[in-house]
């Protein structure tokens, strides 16, 4: 094994300019760099050229001993070969993000962030696939079930994703998809659903996630390291926040008083 090497995946290879840029721009888990943008731009800039994508939150962490905040990501992507359309699975190592990119998406563990439909790339939380791989018809179709509600099934060459979405126990169903498209897409609010026990039904803490990923460095962090973790990404933002707001009522009330 290479030390030293941050960028991990299978079933990719990458070209070895781009190879060298993106280790240049993501550094390695042992240092500090202070990023100027979230790391998932880079990473969309890598699959920009493949037909689809759909970029999921795999996998967060916080390294006490670097003081890192850290993310990890699986990534689908669409190539069109001469016969078919074939969809890849690859996952990726660990990037550092910072505080507040990592509070922004605490509660998006397991979900997609980012995807790539028709040649647009868009950056909204959402249960995986909603993006662009459930509801059309290139990968699938509706059925009804025995009680008359709607559901999503992939066809078989695509079983692959049905797999990775796991829909044979959590179902995507029609009436989910609609409220998200209707109520969530457009301001871009993270939609997580509701569970049928109740709370959430994607997301970090729902069970959809947890049972997915039971061995992920965040689910097997003690509850108090995670709410401990919360608590201080969450302060910071608001002291950014606050900051922010301050900055700009200073320049309009100078901008006043110039205009006397």
């Amino acid at each position: 094994m290479i030390e030293k090497v941050c960028i991990q995946a299978k079933n990719i290879v990458f070209p070895l300019l781009s190879l060298a840029i993106l280790l240049v721009g993501f550094g390695c888990s042992d240092t500090k760099p202070k990023y100027e943008k979230p790391l998932i731009d880079l990473l969309i800039q890598q699959y920009r050229p493949y037909e689809d994508f759909s970029i999921i939150l795999y996998d967060m962490d916080y390294d006490e001993g670097s003081k890192n905040y850290r993310h990890q990501y699986q990534v689908l992507y669409t190539s069109i070969s001469s016969t078919d359309t074939l969809i890849n699975d690859s996952i990726t190592g660990w990037y550092n993000v910072d505080e507040m990119y990592f509070n922004k998406h605490i509660d998006n563990m397991g979900m997609e962030i980012a995807f790539k439909k028709d040649g647009k790339i868009e950056k909204k939380a959402a249960p995986p696939g909603y993006g662009n791989y459930v509801g059309n018809e290139r990968y699938g179709r509706w059925q009804t079930d025995g009680s008359g509600r709607s559901f999503w099934v992939f066809y078989g060459q695509y079983r692959l994703l049905s797999d990775l979405f796991r829909m044979g126990r959590y179902p995507y169903y029609r009436s989910s998809y609609n409220e998200y498209y209707s109520g969530y897409y457009s301001t871009g609010r993270p939609y997580y659903g509701s569970a049928s026990g109740g709370g959430y039904r994607y997301g970090t803490n729902s069970e959809y996630t947890k049972s997915s990923r039971p061995n992920s460095k965040w689910n097997e962090r003690p509850t108090s390291f995670k709410r401990d973790v919360r608590n201080r990404v969450k302060r910071s933002s608001q002291r950014t926040r606050s900051n922010s707001r301050y900055k700009g009522s200073s320049s309009r009330s100078r901008s006043g008083r110039a205009g006397k």
